[in-house]
């Protein structure tokens, strides 16, 4: 019996080192979500925005990306069925699909707390897919849109976002 605990001990342990994998390959070969993009005009000055979290919502309504970047400002891309959600897709900002959703975008400053409201622009889907590890659909693009406050002040937004999945 006491030959028999040291053989325990090892069998445990070769059982924990190979249930720490992940899979055969060395791990998940999701790709990571990625968000650049830069702000001019307003509150920001060629700010750099990059994704700090996201959420998707995708209802039967469209998809909504709500984006909180490093220094907690918030953007909403609002993206309505018109067109689908496949590669290539432009989704031009103020349209309104059937259902009365329109495509925007709203960008909202941390530090003054002003809110901008997409007034024109598009965001272009670069890559459709779903996620061969969650089985979710996934999305990338572009953004280039205007947006004003309530009082007319203007910024744009250039950049891009990748493996968004919802």
């Amino acid at each position: 019996m006491k030959n028999l605990k040291p053989i325990v001990v090892i069998a445990l342990v070769l059982t924990l080192i190979a249930c720490s994998k992940k899979d055969d390959d060395g791990g998940s070969t999701s790709a990571e979500a990625t968000y650049s993009a830069t702000i001019n005009g307003g509150a920001f000055t060629n700010y750099t925005s990059t994704l700090g979290h996201y959420s998707p919502d995708f209802n039967g309504n469209g998809l909504t990306l709500a984006i909180v970047d490093q220094n907690t400002n918030t953007i909403r891309v609002f993206l309505n069925k018109t067109g689908g959600y496949s590669n290539g897709v432009i989704k031009t900002i103020g349209n309104v699909d059937t259902d009365g959703f329109m495509t925007g975008v709203v960008i909202r400053s941390e530090e003054t707390q002003q809110i901008y409201n997409s007034t024109e622009g598009t965001i272009t889907i670069t890559n459709s897919f779903i996620d061969s590890d969650t089985d979710q659909n996934g999305i990338s693009g572009t953004i280039m849109v205007t947006a004003t406050t309530n009082t007319g002040t203007e910024v744009t937004i250039s950049g891009t976002f990748e493996n968004f999945l919802y």
